[in-house]
C-alpha cells in the first residue's frame, strides 16, 4: 500500500514512466540470438600465501582472472614492492600486499609470516607418520586413525581422529632433537564431543620437567587451542604430545601442532 498501486521495482520494468520501451525489452531477442558484450574481467580472487620468518618470499607473477563470459585466464600482476619489503621487515603476522593486473584491475595478496615450526609433519599431511608415536593405555584397543577429511581438519586434508564405543585412553607424541637452547612455545588444535569426565591436556617433556596445558572438546569444529609458553629446552631435545582420556562414545580430531622458539 505504501506504493499506492505502483511497484517497488519500477526500475526493473520493461517500459519507463512515460510508456517508452526500455533496453530490458531486448531480453526477448537475446533469448533467440544471444548477446555479445565486450570481454572484460569480472573477478580476480585474492591470494593467500604462508611463509616462514627469515626466508625469502616470492609472490606469483600471474593470478587467475574470471571474465564475463565465464572463462578463466592467467593475467600478469605487478605487486607493490614497498609493501612487500615492509612486510618482510616487520616479520611475524599477516600482511596485505596490493597488486595491479593488466587493465588496471586490483588484487590483494594476504601474506602470513609465521615462526619456524620444529614439529615434523605437524598436520599429518605427509604419508610418512613414523615420527608420531600413539600409545593406547590400560588395555584399550587401537581407536585412532589418520582421517582424510578436510571438513574435520583444522588445515589441509588430514587430522588424527579418535573414537571408541568403549573407553578412550591414549596419547600421541613426537620427540624432537637438535634444537637450539632457549625458550619455546607449543600449541595445537583439538575439536570433538560427547566426552564426559574427560582429562585432556597438551604436554611437553624436556630436561626432566613436564609442562602441561588443559584442553576440552565442545562440539564439532569448535576448535580448542591449548598453548604452553616458555618451555625451556636446554639439551636440544623435547617430547611433545597430547593425552586424552574419556568415556566411551567420545570422539574428535587433533591437528596443527606447532613448536617455535621465542627467545
Amino acid at each position: 500500500p505504501i506504493w499506492h498501486g505502483g511497484s517497488a521495482v519500477d526500475n526493473q520494468a520493461l517500459f519507463d514512466f512515460n510508456g517508452r520501451p526500455l533496453p530490458s525489452l531486448y531480453v526477448f531477442k537475446y533469448v533467440n540470438t544471444g548477446a555479445v558484450a565486450p570481454l572484460k574481467i569480472d573477478e580476480i580472487k585474492d591470494i593467500y600465501i604462508r611463509a616462514i620468518v627469515g626466508e625469502p618470499v616470492e609472490l606469483p607473477d600471474t593470478v587467475t582472472a574470471t571474465y564475463n563470459d565465464g572463462s578463466q585466464r592467467s593475467v600478469s600482476v605487478k605487486w607493490d614492492q614497498d609493501e612487500l619489503d615492509q612486510a618482510l621487515r616487520i616479520g611475524i603476522g599477516t600482511h596485505v600486499i596490493q597488486g595491479i593486473v593488466e587493465g588496471g584491475e586490483t588484487v590483494k595478496a594476504y601474506l602470513d609470516i609465521t615462526p619456524k615450526n620444529y614439529v615434523v609433519n605437524p598436520s599429518f599431511e605427509d604419508q610418512d607418520r613414523t615420527m608420531w608415536t600413539i600409545i593406547y593405555r590400560n588395555g584399550t584397543s587401537p581407536h585412532t586413525d589418520y582421517l582424510e577429511k578436510a571438513a574435520d581438519a583444522k588445515s589441509g586434508n588430514y587430522s588424527l581422529h579418535f573414537y571408541s564405543s568403549e573407553a578412550v585412553d591414549f596419547q600421541v607424541e613426537q620427540t624432537i632433537t637438535g634444537l637450539e637452547p632457549g625458550y619455546y612455545d607449543l600449541s595445537m588444535f583439538l575439536q570433538g564431543g560427547d566426552a564426559s569426565d574427560a582429562e585432556i591436556y597438551l604436554y611437553a617433556k624436556t630436561g626432566g620437567k613436564e609442562y602441561r596445558a588443559a584442553a576440552t572438546v565442545n562440539g564439532w569444529l569448535n576448535w580448542s587451542h591449548p598453548e604452553i609458553h616458555d618451555i625451556y629446552i636446554g639439551d636440544g631435545t623435547v617430547t611433545i604430545g597430547v593425552s586424552i582420556k574419556a568415556n566411551g562414545g567420545a570422539w574428535g580430531t587433533l591437528d596443527d601442532f606447532q613448536l617455535y622458539r621465542t627467545k
